[in-house]
């Protein structure tokens, strides 16, 4: 079994910078897209008009691509908060009553000690001045008789 470390600052942190990049390229692709050639000479126009229309879709594809990442980075972030809240709930139930209410350490030290407590109070020992009880006889052999172990007669 393989165990997963992941940082929740660190992913969360990723995701805004992606989400800022997808914004930024956003704006950018918006920007070209809203460009005209029309002041330029006419060869020069339906050059840039083919250059712009690739970019334009070429910065909206990395655009989209950085929000996915940003989406997916965030997604992942709540599924391993959710996931360490529910180990923790299944070791939580997993301890002793008198360590329920302790926390687990995240550095993986061991929990506290338990305050002591009264508890359940023992079986009473009997009183020194009685005597141990007499050994009663066998009733005797059972009136039916038990199978051999070997199994013959």
């Amino acid at each position: 079994m393989s165990s997963v470390e992941a940082d929740w600052n660190a992913i969360t942190a990723a995701a805004r910078i992606w989400d800022g990049a997808a914004d930024g390229l956003d704006g950018a692709w918006r920007r070209l897209h809203g460009t005209t050639g029309s002041p330029m000479a006419p060869d020069v126009a339906a050059a840039f008009e083919t250059f712009r229309e690739a970019w334009v879709d070429e910065v909206k594809d990395v655009a989209t691509t950085a929000q996915a990442h940003a989406e997916s980075l965030d997604d992942a972030a709540a599924t391993y908060s959710a996931v360490d809240d529910a180990a923790y709930q299944r070791i939580r139930s997993l301890m002793p009553w008198s360590y329920r209410d302790s926390s687990i350490d995240p550095d993986g030290g061991p929990p506290p000690m338990p305050t002591p407590s009264a508890g359940p109070s023992p079986t009473p020992a009997p009183p020194a001045d009685s005597a141990p009880a007499t050994p009663q006889p066998s009733p005797g052999p059972s009136p039916t008789p038990s199978p051999s172990p070997t199994g013959g007669d």
